[in-house]
């Protein structure tokens, strides 16, 4: 016979069970996040990544790059994402180690103008990791912000590598 007992216990061996999964899957999420924010970042940024042109084969060249100065509420693993972007010339940084500038003018639409700046002085590009969503292990939606306007990227993993698959304005200025 099934008592009030039973159901009670089966019931929190359910929640628990339920919160398990859920907790293993949150805690392994931060590579893939990161991983997700990468290739929408690379794809954000791929107008100007066109115009940097890499140092000749075999030389290295670190003046051959764009400092891109990120805010974002998700914490990202910089190393990873530094190793991701190293093809594109672009060079991830966290927005606490960037200096800005604001200037106030008349700039069309806007009266105020920020110029942001890497470690040592060179401007650098600024963008804001407004929303990472990974609703399964291989695909996440990558809310972009930039001056004037935000994007939203679909961005599903293949294999082992992260690609854009869907991009949407999701509003601009």
């Amino acid at each position: 016979m099934s008592g009030p007992k039973d159901y009670a216990t089966l019931g929190a061996f359910a929640v628990l069970v339920a919160g398990a999964v859920w907790l293993s899957g949150t805690l392994d999420r931060k590579p893939q996040v990161t991983e997700a924010a990468a290739a929408a970042i690379a794809a954000e940024l791929d107008i100007y990544v066109e115009q940097l042109s890499g140092p000749p084969a075999g030389e290295a060249d670190s003046a051959t790059h764009l400092t891109v100065c990120l805010e974002t509420a998700r914490q990202l693993d910089f190393p990873l994402l530094a190793k991701r972007l190293a093809p594109s010339f672009l060079r991830p940084v966290p927005a606490a180690g960037c200096t800005k500038r604001t200037v106030e003018g008349d700039f069309g639409m806007f009266t105020a103008r920020t110029y942001w700046f890497d470690a040592q002085g060179t401007e650098a590009a600024h963008l804001k990791i407004a929303k990472v969503d990974c609703p399964t292990r291989s695909r996440c939606l990558v809310d972009i912000d930039w001056f004037g306007g935000g994007n939203r990227y679909e961005v599903e993993r293949s294999g082992g590598s992260w690609s854009v698959t869907g991009y949407e304005m999701r509003w601009v200025v």
